[in-house]
């Protein structure tokens, strides 16, 4: 892929594990891993979309689950500060920026990308683009996101190697014309392997 120009990457199972943060938290309260998942699951897409808010959806997180205790802090704030920075990712950007323009392409609450640029849980460069759902009102994998996006950055889909950990997301840019591939989070060393030779570097 000779013509890629630009490396746009997600952030939830790319540049961070915020699966792992959730399993924290559960932890933390005593709950089961597998219905704290699956409550955030839920309302991800309203979350993402700005139709939820952080603090609506806290509320809804304890009359759900009726833990016997609760958090030391917010649960938007326990959410950021027990994400595990995927460090493969991170160096493998900071190794690239030279030679490709690094943009971000995330479904995600306005709040959470505050919280997630304050505590550094993406690498400190200078990106092209910085798009996130709640801000613009599309999530993917709808089409207009990507096409937004390439508005932004002023690019020819076929410049754009989208990286993300959801099918549903690569099938979507895919659509859009973009060149995409699945980011495995369990994997991170293999996925970065793979970007490289698809990147021919």
């Amino acid at each position: 892929m000779k013509s890629i120009n630009f490396l746009i990457f997600d952030i939830g199972g790319v540049l961070v594990n915020h699966f792992a943060s959730l399993r924290r938290i559960a932890h933390q309260l005593d709950l089961s891993e597998e219905k704290t998942i699956s409550l955030f699951k839920k309302y991800t897409d309203d979350l993402d979309s700005g139709r939820l808010s952080w603090t609506k959806f806290e509320h809804i997180f304890y009359d759900s689950l009726q833990p016997t205790s609760h958090l030391h802090e917010s649960l938007l704030e326990a959410f950021i500060n027990n994400f595990m920075i995927i460090e493969e990712t991170h160096r493998f950007i900071t190794e690239i920026k030279s030679r490709f323009k690094i943009g971000i392409l995330s479904n995600m609450d306005r709040d959470v990308y505050r919280y997630v640029q304050k505590r550094h849980c993406i690498p400190d460069i200078v990106y092209c683009c910085e798009v996130i759902s709640a801000e613009v009102g599309f999530i993917k994998p709808d089409r207009k996101i990507f096409e937004y996006t390439l508005q932004v950055i002023k690019a020819r889909p076929e410049e754009v190697l989208f990286i993300d950990d959801k099918i549903e997301n690569i099938q979507g840019a895919r659509q859009a014309g973009w060149n995409g591939t699945v980011f495995d989070t369990q994997n991170p060393s293999i996925s970065i392997s793979q970007i490289k030779k698809l990147l021919i570097i």
